[in-house]
């Protein structure tokens, strides 16, 4: 009995730290489309559509610009926004916001404004999970891997990029990228990356 109570212990123990290591991909928002109801109403309807591969409820935030991008901090108040914003939300396609811009702002005529919808599902990133919609890139020729560390994005693997010259050789410029291996030995560059 003692050793059934003791794989099970262990068992459990090996899942914990799989549910641990598991990555949480980022939700994903896309097609946003912002119309002007034409019953001078002064509404908006926000469409969108929002993926989290890992099933998570969400919460939804806006964030509204007049200056094409430059800032996001266009005012509008909670209470006259309306429908599919705010938490516990599920994932899905044609998401609808309804924003009562008139009375946000009365006698304005609707600037051109553009809208950001964020999707956060709670789950904080543990340590090493890939950039949020940049897990990897190539450069080069090579494949690069990405890691979020604090609010910026950092690439795993060092640079590998060039032919390799001798290292008692000295780098030149002549539109060839050089680099030095450790040792002088190729197969170090693709392990370590290069040294420039």
């Amino acid at each position: 009995m003692k050793k059934i109570s003791l794989i099970l212990f262990l068992l459990s123990i090996v899942n914990c730290q799989l549910s641990i290591l598991a990555q949480n991909t980022a939700p994903v928002v896309s097609n946003i489309i912002v119309s002007e109801r034409t019953d001078c109403s002064f509404i908006l309807d926000i469409h969108y559509d929002v993926i989290d591969a890992d099933g998570n409820l969400l919460t939804i935030s806006m964030q509204v610009s007049n200056d094409n991008g430059a800032t996001w901090n266009y005012p509008f108040t909670p209470s006259n926004v309306t429908g599919d914003i705010g938490s516990g939300l599920s994932f899905g396609l044609n998401k609808h916001i309804v924003w009562n811009f008139g009375a946000d702002h009365p006698n304005v005529v609707v600037p051109s404004l553009k809208v950001k919808i964020l999707a956060d599902d709670g789950v904080v990133p543990g340590p090493g999970a890939p950039c949020p919609g940049i897990a990897s890139f190539s450069y080069g020729g090579q494949t690069y891997n990405t890691v979020q560390i604090g609010t910026q994005c950092w690439m795993k693997e060092n640079l590998n990029i060039g032919t390799m010259i001798n290292g008692s050789s000295n780098q030149t410029n002549n539109n060839i990228i050089e680099k030095y291996c450790y040792n002088n030995v190729q197969s170090n560059c693709d392990v370590y990356g290069g040294l420039y």
